[in-house]
């Protein structure tokens, strides 16, 4: 079979796992012949024979050998990184000024690593995930369903959601293709390429309902465009300024689901996406705002997506309601104005990253844009 028609295997015998070899269809049959046998009638659970074909798919599939490739050239970009290092950081200088580049190099060499190290470490997760035999049957379901079940469940944003699926150690699944494969493949956003739009991105994603109503997250996360507005007033309206600072302290990490970092790190590198577009760890900034900031409101502050802080939301939505100044028909003409200056391409975008700054939910940021007429960039 020419490589570019390549069908692989757990999509080919999908309905076919309990079937003898002789009861298998002549095209079915074939395909296993020729790849499978003997383990086919040596392998005798469903889970055993979709373990198996998973492997030859890994081995025949050139969409497969491609991300194989990918991770070899990785490894090899991660090794010749360190070693560059290494012979830097022994090579003698001779004056203040060779010492002022040595310095800038090392300094850029250990940035470009430390987010090489990110992204494996991120793999290395993914492969001592769960085997694929343990996974536990269950349902799947689309990505705004998922999302509303973790919004009513966590007050969860979608960067939460996205950083939630590539960051920590217990993450949430996500998986590719659940309406035509069962069970579907795991879903990873180090597939992505061309864009760094994680929104877009979770729109392909499926989720194990199972999974959903077991997963706790272990870390809540702000995005960079709500943490500026934050830190604005406790640093004295020089928030960009304290952010990047404490980012090259290593005591505040700009995490991406795609890019891993991003131009708050890699300042030089257009590419990455802008700081407004980072998640931020909550236990970080908590830990910055009570020893740098001496910010008392913060030890007031229910955690994020508590039931505390969705009481003390909803109050405060409550009592802000109408006509009142800052009530629900101010907050409704300012994510107008915000969609109408041309900052963002996407309602969906600008509903996410301004309605926490407003106080309002996605839903009802999104519904106040429905009608708007284009923003000045598109």
């Amino acid at each position: 079979m020419p490589e570019e028609n390549y069908e692989p295997l757990l999509s080919l015998l999908d309905g076919y796992w309990t079937r003898p070899f002789s009861k298998l269809p002549k095209g079915v049959k074939e395909r296993v012949e020729k790849e499978f046998v003997p383990s086919w009638r040596f392998a005798r659970t469903v889970a055993a024979r979709q373990r198996i074909a998973s492997q030859l798919d890994a081995q025949n599939d050139p969409r497969e050998r491609e991300e194989a490739e990918f991770w070899f050239d990785f490894g090899e970009k991660l090794r010749l990184t360190e070693e560059q290092i290494r012979k830097l950081e022994a090579a003698e200088v001779n004056s203040s000024s060779e010492l002022g580049v040595k310095n800038e190099l090392l300094q850029e060499l250990r940035r470009e690593r430390r987010q090489l190290k990110r992204i494996d470490k991120s793999e290395r997760l993914n492969r001592n995930d769960q085997p694929f035999e343990e996974m536990p049957a269950q349902e799947y379901v689309t990505y705004l369903k998922a999302k509303g079940l973790l919004n009513k469940k966590f007050g969860a944003t979608q960067g939460e959601i996205a950083t939630w699926i590539v960051f920590g150690q217990r993450r949430l699944r996500a998986y590719k293709n659940a309406g035509e494969l069962s069970p579907p493949p795991r879903y990873h956003f180090y597939e992505v390429f061309g864009s760094n739009d994680y929104l877009e991105v979770l729109h392909r994603c499926w989720f194990g309902t199972e999974e959903l109503k077991v997963f706790e997250p272990e870390e809540r996360y702000v995005s960079g465009s709500d943490l500026l507005r934050r830190w604005e007033k406790p640093a004295e309206g020089m928030a960009r300024a304290f952010i990047m600072a404490r980012i090259e302290e290593s005591r505040l990490e700009d995490l991406h689901p795609i890019t891993g970092i991003t131009q708050a790190t890699e300042p030089k590198h257009t590419g990455l996406p802008p700081l407004e577009d980072a998640l931020f760890p909550l236990s970080q900034i908590l830990e910055i705002e009570r020893v740098d900031l001496d910010w008392v409101a913060t030890a007031a502050t229910p955690e994020v997506g508590s039931k505390e802080w969705r009481r003390e939301t909803g109050r405060r939505g409550g009592n802000a309601k109408h006509s009142q100044p800052g009530g629900s028909r101010d907050k409704r003409r300012a994510i107008q104005e915000l969609w109408r200056s041309g900052k963002y391409t996407s309602k969906d975008r600008c509903a996410e990253e301004e309605c926490g700054a407003l106080g309002m939910s996605f839903s009802t940021a999104r519904k106040a844009l429905r009608n708007q007429p284009k923003s000045t960039s598109t």
